[in-house]
């Protein structure tokens, strides 16, 4: 599976990566909560996680000590997460609680279903997680945790007498991770053999008693008898970084995303945690953009009486073609109340970072070099990637001005396309990006015939889907390409295609009016009512501006935004359409 990989050193609490940053899971070792951990991925292509732990809303699993500190003692919690956050997945060397609830063994780790029994009930599971991530890395797998699929309700009950059964999670948790870390196993051992000897020295250290090292050897002989098939050891000292990469194509392509790692800042949007005795509410209607949108204007703006306009589940994919990040705080100022997840993608994490690090929220961020923006599809192509749970991906270039009032009335069902221009193999047009081999027309037969070779049966769908649409055996498209939206219901298609042709370094301009067009009959794909204005003059903005729209392009904010003629244009008719549509 395409995913997230933690680039973190030793620890991982899931319930920060899906917004709550002051929680964490039963069994987190309370001297590392107050830690600042990283939020450094790897996107890539991994070997999808052989134990999956799905986050669970309303009253999640976290110690008596969170119980008896930050709730009320006989009222329920109501914790929420970010459902739409991506999956995370736990490396080797990085250990993360995880215990016996909502929880998907796939066969290779049926294995560790085993509870020990000689430990008390609030801590058998959370050591059993810890013992079986440490065997994990001995057969190359990996722990996932994925977004909240599940609501639970507890039982008020003594938290005191919870806290006394914790105790070694309290105090012995620092101890297990330090001695799992440092313990290896014999080279020439098999997998279970080193189940065994694992069970085994965690008696020698006093984890659990000498019955559960006997328990373990009955279920191995249990799983042996059955015909469970052994999984192959991959000692941890000869694992390598590709030992958990699985290469997909042998073709000659010029660029293939599945072969390379990506550096992924990820933030997941931030949820109210539980408060104690607090009587302070937080207004759903303020935000950290609401804030700035103040900052800029002044409080004229601001009417209570107003609702919100509604926002539609989307992920916000923002391109920089040149790594002018000193935007980003009017870009989140525009787009942060209308979407929770955003996703950046540009060159030059550490400059994207000290223009980011400032802001009142923490921003995600992929960094990949797009070539000033000659292949900026591939942002969308790793947005889809990073597995967001949402209904679509609207991808806009940096100096795009996007009018979100007006996407929950458009059709989020349906591709959106900007008007393009049908060109023909045979009769192409004179243009320099169409006639350079290495992005152009060239580039785009070189994949059309790898396309007839690897899948007969989608090169027949997309020539005649193309053919249908431009009028002509060989037609194609091209036009601009600053905005486009992808529904979830197109993913697979869209993704296989957009992949295929980004492995011939194919243009921005072709690809993506060809690839849309390639798999949906032009009448159910929505034309975008929007403007393109080139005319040289930046000022105005204004001038061609429409709100019925839903864009404006070129518009280059670091130019706009501080004269009189933009804060006229934002505070008078931009930002009281952002707020209250």
């Amino acid at each position: 599976m395409w995913g997230l990989l933690y680039k973190g050193k030793k620890l991982f609490n899931p319930y920060r990566h899906f917004g709550q940053p002051t929680l964490w899971p039963r069994g987190y070792p309370l001297g590392s909560v107050g830690e600042n951990i990283t939020q450094e991925y790897e996107l890539s292509h991994w070997k999808t996680p052989s134990i999956q732990q799905g986050i669970v809303n309303g009253d999640p699993d976290m110690d008596a000590i969170f119980r008896l500190t930050r709730k009320h003692t006989h009222s329920r919690l109501n914790v929420t997460f970010d459902d739409r956050a991506p999956p995370a997945i736990v490396p080797a060397g990085v250990f993360s609680p995880f215990n016996s609830q909502n929880t998907l063994f796939l066969y290779d780790a049926l294995w560790a279903l085993l509870i020990p029994s000689t430990t008390t009930v609030r801590v058998c599971d959370i050591w059993r997680g810890y013992w079986a991530q440490r065997l994990l890395w001995e057969m190359g797998g990996n722990l996932g945790f994925l977004p909240p699929n599940a609501f639970q309700k507890r039982n008020s009950h003594s938290y005191l007498s919870d806290a006394k059964d914790e105790n070694d999670l309290y105090y012995q948790t620092e101890r297990l991770v330090d001695f799992l870390s440092k313990w290896r196993c014999s080279l020439n051992k098999t997998f279970f053999d080193c189940m065994a000897e694992l069970s085994t020295a965690m008696v020698q250290e006093n984890f659990w008693r000498e019955q559960d090292a006997r328990l373990t050897y009955l279920w191995i002989q249990d799983l042996k008898a059955l015909g469970y098939k052994e999984p192959k050891r991959i000692p941890l000292g000869l694992l390598k970084k590709g030992a958990m990469f699985q290469k997909q194509s042998n073709l000659p392509y010029q660029t293939d995303l599945t072969d390379q790692h990506f550096n992924v800042t990820f933030w997941a949007a931030e949820q109210t945690p539980p408060m104690i005795y607090s009587t302070v509410k937080a207004s759903p209607a303020f935000t950290p953009q609401l804030g700035e949108i103040i900052s800029y204007c002044g409080h004229q703006l601001v009417e209570t009486s107003k609702i919100p306009a509604t926002n539609p589940n989307l992920l916000l994919i923002v391109v920089f073609n040149t790594p002018y990040y000193q935007n980003l705080r009017f870009l989140e100022t525009m787009y942060g109340t209308h979407f929770p997840n955003i996703v950046y993608c540009g060159i030059n994490k550490d400059l994207f970072y000290a223009y980011s690090k400032p802001l009142r929220k923490p921003l995600s961020f992929i960094e990949l070099d797009t070539s000033e923006g000659w292949f900026g599809h591939q942002c969308l192509i790793l947005a889809m990637k990073l597995q967001f749970r949402v209904d679509g991906y609207l991808y806009i270039g940096d100096d795009v001005l996007l009018n979100p009032w007006n996407i929950h009335v458009s059709p989020l069902n349906s591709l959106w396309v900007y008007q393009s221009r049908i060109v023909k193999q045979s009769e192409p047009l004179h243009w320099d990006r169409l006639e350079d081999p290495k992005v152009g027309l060239k580039a785009y037969q070189a994949a059309l015939r790898a396309l007839k070779l690897v899948d007969r049966k989608r090169y027949t769908s997309f020539t005649k889907m193309l053919s249908k649409n431009s009028g002509h055996n060989d037609g194609f498209f091209i036009g601009a390409s600053d905005i486009v939206y992808v529904p979830q219901r197109y993913k697979g298609d869209f993704l296989y295609y957009m992949e295929h042709f980004s492995k011939f370094n194919l243009y921005l301009e072709i690809i993506f009016p060809t690839v849309l067009r390639g798999i949906e009959i032009l009448k159910n794909v929505y034309e975008m009512p929007g403007t393109y204005f080139m005319d040289g003059n930046l000022n105005q903005t204004e001038k061609y501006f429409d709100e019925k729209g839903l864009f404006l392009h070129t518009v280059k904010l670091s130019k706009f935004v501080p004269s009189p003629e933009g804060k006229k244009f934002f505070c008078e008719k931009f930002f009281p359409l952002i707020l209250y549509g």
